[in-house]
């Protein structure tokens, strides 16, 4: 999913990240890419940021489950924070209450109430 910010760059990422917190993730890492191309000689890339945004127990639920071990390369869940060239500041997100419909049982109820508790991470802030 993808969405327009109504704050600035710097403005989002902090509230991304307070909201978050709020909402019951954590955030094990944020990682710069504009410095990371920066620093590999890339000099025309805009403000880029990932937000990697964890719930444990919801993490824990389905990788307790040997059946379900491969969706571990969807976590933590990745969050971009991106400035594009107009000056727009977008957020981009899995969709996971679309994924939740390919799911049944616990797994189902970990990615719905995951993706109710995002949205209301983004209030204030799209």
């Amino acid at each position: 999913k993808s969405y327009v910010s109504a704050l600035g760059f710097d403005e989002t990422v902090d509230a991304l990240e307070r909201n978050s917190v709020m909402n019951g993730w954590e955030i094990p890492q944020v990682r710069d890419l504009q410095n990371t191309y920066l620093e590999a000689g890339l000099s025309d890339m805009t403000r880029v940021k990932i937000l990697y945004l964890c719930n444990p127990e919801g993490g824990y639920t389905i990788l307790k489950d040997d059946g379900f071990k491969a969706m571990s390369v969807m976590m933590p869940m990745p969050v971009s924070v991106y400035e594009k060239t107009d000056g727009t500041i977008g957020i981009s997100s899995m969709n996971l209450g679309m994924m939740s419909e390919m799911f049944s049982g616990e797994v189902k109820d970990v990615l719905s109430n995951g993706a109710r508790d995002f949205e209301v991470s983004l209030e204030g802030i799209i």
